[in-house]
């Protein structure tokens, strides 16, 4: 028995030994994507999560790891950057390479664990651990969180099995997960666009190193460029008020989930024209989070929020990443909750088009050259921040990534929601993450514990602030009130 678990632990080390050969080809990583890898810290997680959640009651065979690779197995012939890990060059000298994982088994990326306790707590917790527990690339890159007997969750079949999609943030952004999640739980089944798939020759170490110098002269050269270069202000660059949530994290996640019907926003936002269904959102949002931080005495007047925006039509990169980010003004100041939603939108509307004109130009780009050893060093001077300033750009982050038609299914059955919390830093803590499956919209919220210990009221507060949003339009249907520019 001795001599069988020696020979086991030998055959383990020969096979890792052979993963972390070095490969021949590899797709290189672009220094957009690579930021995600150099910037991770304790203080900064770089982990996405996709959650889908469907009724228990609706599969017929028997949860087992099993069962889950074998439904897993056939799907990853649509998603091949599932079985590629990361192969780091010596010194990091160079941006890495994905390549193809010659050990790759499916029993290092799925975990089943059974949910004893009811309700949302101990999920949540759960999840909170996948958002911050690091991975080692060199390793894998992703994981499937199977939880069962999930049970006394507002919004969830009475018995719910939830699956948690975790892959790091290099490998895709939100955009490109919510396309894996679908084409992993089987709507769709073309291969994603976003990110570099030309494989090239593995340079050996001194071939990187002798380009370094050369790398290194032309981002440095990007950075006077970026200097003399001349932006247009954003329409809402101004500084506002730093709240409790812009302060330093351990990070210590909470995690709160607020079901909405899709249909109600939709009626909600038909009384503004033009407004979204992110505007409505947003709107949710500014109305509760006032309300939070007025309770607890912090000066509400000004509040702005970060949102998280796609640009893939007009950002040129070959990078998995092509998102880009604005600021817009939450308008706190306004008490109608119609007139918020109209200011809100029209400033969403400013800063989108002031983020795509931006992205179509012609500026000096740094980071999208950036050098390992830039990146590096951009992690440790934004490690000595304090984040003790009295005035911030935004107080919190709202993004939105839809998942489309409820025609996604694990094992048989059909889900029937769907969320994608996201992990809190150091000045960011509290995010919100709007995502809708079907008719069912998901406000995941995430937040420093020690900023929020009370993290249940803050969900009263968004629910409230929707029902108050739902009644102030449904009044303006009934007074034909119109809030058109």
């Amino acid at each position: 028995m001795i001599l069988t678990r020696k020979l086991l632990v030998v055959v383990a080390t020969i096979e890792k030994m052979k993963r972390r050969s070095r490969p021949r080809t590899g797709i290189r990583v672009p220094s957009r994507d690579a930021m995600n890898i150099f910037l991770e810290s304790d203080k900064a997680d770089a982990n996405l999560l996709q959650v889908v959640v469907v009724d228990s009651d609706a599969i017929d065979a028997p949860i087992t790891l099993d069962t889950v690779r074998a439904w897993v197995s056939p799907r990853l012939e649509s998603l091949p950057a599932l079985r590629r890990r990361l192969h780091s060059v010596p010194g990091d000298v160079a941006n890495p390479y994905w390549v193809d994982d010659e050990g790759f088994s499916l029993d290092q990326h799925i975990t089943l664990t059974p949910v004893i306790e009811p309700g949302w707590a101990p999920l949540g917790r759960r999840l909170a651990d996948l958002l911050t527990r690091r991975m080692d690339l060199a390793e894998s890159t992703w994981e499937l969180h199977i939880f069962t007997n999930v049970t006394g969750v507002d919004g969830f079949p009475e018995r719910a099995c939830v699956i948690a999609l975790k892959v790091h943030h290099a490998m895709m952004d939100g955009v490109g997960l919510a396309h894996t999640a679908r084409t992993l739980f089987g709507a769709d089944t073309g291969k994603s666009s976003r990110g570099n798939t030309t494989e090239v020759a593995i340079a050996g170490g001194f071939a990187e190193l002798v380009r370094f110098p050369r790398t290194i002269g032309k981002f440095v050269t990007e950075l006077i460029r970026l200097r003399r270069h001349t932006f247009p202000a954003g329409p809402n660059a101004t500084a506002l008020p730093a709240t409790r949530f812009n302060r330093p994290v351990d990070p210590d996640p909470v995690l709160q989930l607020i079901p909405f019907d899709l249909h109600r926003i939709q009626r909600m936002k038909a009384v503004v024209p033009g407004a979204t269904v992110n505007d409505v959102m947003l709107t949710v949002v500014s109305i509760a989070l006032t309300r939070y931080l007025s309770e607890l005495g912090e000066p509400t007047s000004r509040l702005a929020t970060t949102i998280p925006m796609d640009l893939r039509s007009a950002a040129g990169t070959d990078a998995a990443n092509q998102v880009s980010t604005v600021t817009v003004d939450l308008h706190a100041d306004i008490r109608d909750p119609l007139a918020r939603l109209s200011a809100v939108h029209a400033s969403a509307d400013a800063a989108k088009a002031w983020a795509r004109n931006l992205a179509a130009s012609d500026h000096p780009r740094p980071m999208e050259i950036a050098p390992p050893a830039a990146l590096k060093l951009v992690r440790i001077v934004s490690g000595l921040v304090p984040h003790t300033s009295s005035t911030v750009g935004s107080n919190t982050v709202i993004s939105n990534v839809p998942m489309g038609d409820p025609d996604l299914e694990f094992l048989g059955a059909r889900a029937v929601a769907a969320f994608s919390p996201m992990p809190i830093g150091d000045g960011v803590g509290l995010i919100h993450h709007v995502c809708s499956l079907g008719p069912v919209v998901m406000l995941s919220v995430s937040a420093e514990r020690s900023m929020m210990d009370d993290s249940e009221r803050y969900a009263d507060l968004l629910t409230a602030a929707f029902t108050e949003m739902e009644s102030a339009t449904q009044e303006a249907g009934r007074s034909g009130r119109s809030l058109a520019s």
